[in-house]
């Protein structure tokens, strides 16, 4: 017996008739009561969706233009100010050190990094300068000049180190 057959729906085109259907409907769900099967999916809307308010969010016309060769130079002269101070080994965070490495004896911060580029740097280039920029600078002078960035346990700065050359 098959499944329109056990509906009570002898000929196909009884389905065409909406009567007949809802009547059909009932007698189908009565048979599958027993299951989860859905039966009708429903596309009225009892309500209108909720709108969304429109949010216009300004964005920049044009890129920012910055001197990546000047920044990095800026960068370089303060990281190489703040490495002249020494500074305790004990407050140095600890990190996994890949071989045996000597170190300078000062540390810079990025974060002090940051805030005193706005004071070597143009007009123009203050205007431009974002975090991201800044520490793309530094992951470039990382890889040119050797140094280390250690990361702090609360992730909010790290600080960076020059590694020593060793050559005997």
């Amino acid at each position: 017996m098959n499944r329109m057959s056990a509906a009570g729906i002898e000929n196909t085109m009884d389905m065409m008739n909406e009567d007949s259907c809802e009547d059909r409907l009932n007698q189908s769900q009565s048979i599958h009561e027993d299951d989860d099967t859905i039966l009708e999916i429903s596309t009225e809307f009892k309500e209108a969706p909720r709108q969304v308010t429109k949010v216009i969010v300004p964005l920049a016309k044009r890129a920012k233009v910055i001197d990546i060769k000047n920044l990095k130079k800026c960068c370089h002269s303060v990281i190489q100010k703040q490495l002249l101070n020494p500074v305790d080994e004990a407050s140095v965070p600890s990190h996994p050190v890949p071989k045996e490495e000597s170190y300078a004896k000062g540390t810079a911060s990025f974060q002090e990094v940051y805030r005193s580029l706005p004071d070597v740097l143009s007009d123009k280039m203050k205007d431009s300068l974002s975090p991201s920029v800044a520490l793309y600078a530094v992951l470039h002078l990382a890889n040119d000049m050797k140094l280390r960035l250690i990361p702090q346990e609360n992730l909010e700065d790290f600080q960076i180190r020059q590694v020593l050359d060793d050559e005997v």
